[in-house]
């Protein structure tokens, strides 16, 4: 595709030079803010009516759930339909169960039931727009070596709504009632429907020995990423980092609001700190391009996920668990970037959306671990339940090294 160019500074990413881009990046920016507000809202009301770790670990459950039940499947429908369309569907839909869910708690509606209910639905939406975006992202680029700085811009707009997002809500739920902030903010997503009208749809890159089945396309999908040995061990990084590297995740609003015993603000902070770190390391990748080991570094950014979250469990100081976030959002956006880019460069874009499908199947472990460790949490507390899940970590990600060494000297063509 062909598109003029401006001329941008030095360090402007080229991706964003890229007109088409631009508008899809101004879509992921205001969808992740208005979504990650929503999470510090629904989390708050969360650890407001119901103290227990595992009900916060309820939440983050059913809000990832939609990756394993349904992620596969919303892969193989990227590879079959447009993705521009399915973006756009997206956002009607999230506005519709943002304003219904508004109604929800106008009406008394706080049991948790109903938040899980909203939750699995809002992250089934996400999950769909999320598949798509990428695969469409790397798909206009086109030119492999570009795709590491479209995907950490793409994450630079998932940090920004992170970080505003969740520190928005903080500061809305000290003026307004939820309900209210609910009905303000889902009107913006109109704004999204109108940035993507006329943009192209790219035709669809179908494989001539696949029949119209899409059983069969899921079935051909598993078996790419089986005869592929970098991305097999990549999924299986990914899946070890969702049940391990995560569970501060899951157990810091409990930790921050009844150990800490911090107020909505300074909540809305922490939880929103992981995203300017994850913003400034995503922002590196977007100006360079690693195309040397990026494996390497992408088991260096586990290890060090890892570490962090093992320090995590003896801090006690507001400030310094600040500091600490914020790096772990910094080493966060290391494996995300990386991974992606791993992944999608290694994959024919006839089969992205499956792949980026199978991403999800072990992301969609993640609600798992919630689970599991906020359980765990509540039985023998959270800073031993850190301790033990980081160890953990660290054991997984040493197996799976050891099982594929070429990882480590994989590049990005």
């Amino acid at each position: 595709m062909r598109y003029h160019r401006k001329n941008y500074g030095r360090f402007t990413p080229r991706s964003l030079q890229h007109p088409i881009v631009k508008r899809v990046i101004y879509v992921g920016l205001l969808g992740y803010l208005i979504r990650f507000l929503d999470m510090a809202i629904l989390t708050w009301l969360v650890v407001q009516e119901f103290p227990n770790p595992s009900a916060a670990g309820g939440i983050i459950f059913f809000r990832f759930l939609p990756f394993l039940i349904v992620g596969p499947i919303f892969g193989v429908i990227a590879d079959k339909i447009s993705r521009i369309k399915i973006i756009f569907f997206a956002q009607p839909l999230s506005l519709f169960l943002m304003l219904f869910f508004g109604l929800g708690i106008q009406f008394d509606l706080s049991s948790l039931i109903f938040f899980y209910i909203y939750s699995f639905l809002v992250g089934s939406v996400f999950v769909l727009e999320l598949i798509a975006k990428r695969t469409y992202l790397v798909r206009i680029m086109r030119k492999r070596k570009y795709f590491t700085s479209v995907l950490a811009l793409e994450t630079i707009t998932l940090d920004l709504g992170w970080f505003i997002g969740a520190n928005l809500g903080g500061i809305l739920l000290s003026f307004f009632s939820p309900q209210y902030i609910y009905f303000f903010i889902s009107p913006f997503l109109l704004i999204n429907i109108f940035l993507l009208r006329n943009l192209p749809e790219l035709k669809v890159v179908r494989d001539k020995k696949i029949k119209d089945s899409y059983i069969n396309s899921l079935k051909l999908g598993l078996l790419y990423a089986k005869n592929n040995s970098i991305i097999l061990s990549i999924l299986l990084i990914i899946g070890s980092v969702n049940l391990f590297g995560f569970v501060f995740e899951s157990l810091g609003p409990t930790y921050i609001k009844n150990t800490l015993k911090q107020d909505s603000f300074m909540f809305g902070l922490l939880i929103a700190s992981p995203g300017l770190g994850s913003l400034i390391g995503a922002s590196i990748f977007s100006v360079i391009k690693l195309v040397r080991y990026p494996g390497f570094f992408l088991v260096i950014s586990v290890l060090l996920l890892y570490v962090c979250q093992f320090t995590y469990s003896f801090i006690t100081y507001v400030y310094l668990l600040l500091f600490l976030y914020i790096f772990l959002g910094f080493v966060t956006s290391f494996f995300i970037v990386l991974h992606s880019s791993i992944i999608l460069t290694k994959t024919d874009d006839a089969f992205r959306g499956r792949i980026s499908g199978l991403t999800s199947i072990m992301i969609g472990l993640f609600p798992f671990a919630g689970v599991i460790f906020g359980f765990t949490g509540d039985y023998i507390g959270i800073e031993f339940t850190l301790k033990l899940s980081s160890i953990l970590g660290i054991i997984s990600l040493i197996i799976v090294s050891l099982y594929n060494k070429k990882i480590f000297r994989t590049q990005i063509e």
